[in-house]
């Protein structure tokens, strides 16, 4: 017969299930250990509050703006753009000062002074994009405050290269102020 051999089989296997179902309640306790809190010693607070200043420190403070001032701020930003020359080539565009751009040949005209169109970038990122059409000359303060020209030579030189030139200082775009701009750009040649 079947069924006693099965009752027999069952009965062995009551102290098996027993014994497995303690060992799963007590491993499930020992994992659920309660975590061991340690007080914090006097240099943790003292660090502590340190970082915390310091966070402060350099955290903006914050401010309730009156619509004047929201007004006057977009004012200034767009009189960034309107007090700027706008270099654009392949859908990215920058500002540099206006008077920065020394010279522009005919054929890249339609690079200087267009509409922002696509991404504004900064001036570093541009120029490394679109060294072939550009060529920076660095200039001393006196040169930017129009104490001193550029040599002749060199001006001649600058104009003749086929490139967009724009004045920098320390790699920077730079104003030019000089007395004789508009004097140079009616005198130079066309072509």
């Amino acid at each position: 017969m079947i069924l006693p051999d099965i009752l027999k089989f069952g009965r062995s296997l009551t102290p098996l299930a027993v014994a497995i179902g303690l060992s799963v309640a007590i491993g499930g306790e020992a994992g659920a250990e309660e975590e061991v809190r340690v007080p914090p010693t006097n240099r943790d607070l003292q660090f502590s509050k340190l970082t915390e200043k310091k966070a402060q420190k350099h955290r903006p403070a914050v401010t309730q703006l009156d619509p004047g001032k929201i007004r006057s701020l977009e004012r200034d930003r767009r009189g960034l753009v309107e007090r700027s020359t706008i270099l654009s080539a392949g859908g990215l565009w920058t500002i540099v000062p206006k008077g920065a751009v020394i010279h522009t040949p005919n054929r890249l005209s339609s690079r200087v002074d267009t509409e922002p169109k696509g991404r504004l970038v900064s001036w570093h990122s541009f120029y490394a994009r679109n060294y072939g059409w550009i060529r920076t000359h660095e200039v001393s303060m006196e040169q930017a405050c129009g104490k001193e020209e550029l040599p002749g030579k060199l001006a001649d030189a600058l104009r003749t290269g086929g490139k967009v030139v724009v004045a920098v200082r320390h790699k920077g775009p730079i104003s030019m102020k000089t007395a004789h701009t508009k004097e140079a750009a009616e005198a130079e040649p066309k072509g």
